[in-house]
This record gives C-alpha cells, sequence and structure tokens, in this order.
C-alpha cells in the first residue's frame, strides 16, 4: 500500500467518524422529539457501539461521549456500528436505527468521495 492510499485511507477513517456523530445526533433528536410528542414517560437513550475489547464493549452516545460496557449486557451478535439502547439491565439491538445509519453513513460517503 503507498503512502498516498494509506493517507487517503486515514482521511476516509476520520470522515466517516464524523458523519457517524452527525448521524447518531440526527437519528436521536428525531426519536427524542418523536417521543416528546407522543409523551412518552421513558426516554431511550440510544449509543453506538465503537468497538469491543475483550469482555468490555465501548458505546458512543449522541455527545460524542464513550462509556464501557460489560459484555454479557449485549445480544451475543451484537457488532461494531450498531445502534443500541438499554432496558431492563440489558442493551439491545435497534435494527431499524443500524440501517438508518448504516445508509445514512453510504449517502454521505458517496456525496463526500463521488464516483
Amino acid at each position: 500500500m503507498t503512502l498516498a492510499q494509506k493517507e487517503k485511507r486515514y482521511a476516509l477513517l476520520i470522515v466517516l467518524g464524523i458523519f457517524i456523530g452527525i448521524v447518531i445526533s440526527v437519528i436521536c433528536g428525531g426519536t427524542d422529539s418523536v417521543l416528546a410528542a407522543k409523551k412518552t414517560v421513558a426516554k431511550k437513550e440510544y449509543y453506538v457501539v465503537s468497538r469491543m475489547e475483550g469482555e468490555v464493549v465501548i458505546l458512543e452516545n449522541e455527545k460524542g461521549e464513550e462509556t464501557q460496557v460489560e459484555r454479557k449486557k449485549f445480544p451475543k451478535r451484537i457488532k461494531e456500528e450498531d445502534v443500541v439502547y438499554y432496558r431492563n439491565g440489558k442493551y439491545r439491538k435497534d435494527s431499524r436505527k443500524t440501517r438508518e445509519l448504516k445508509k445514512a453513513i453510504e449517502a454521505e460517503m458517496k456525496n463526500f468521495f463521488p464516483s
């Protein structure tokens, strides 16, 4: 891999991180307003699985803050970039929000790096 390819890959990773933060804010903000409109008592807090290190899962909230949580509190098939929320002592994957996040990131990447 040439230096130019490495630099491009590194730049792409930085941009991807920025887009993930933006998309999380959009997704979580939209959900909060919908829940408020329905006068729902419990507000769900959404997180993105940033990475997994052994028996610890690193989550990122909509403000970009990271939290470490024991792996046993998650479904077995959880993976990086999944959107999760906390309920009844466990974290659960929100498949719909995960798909929305991935689609939004892909769209932004196409805008940023047109073919």
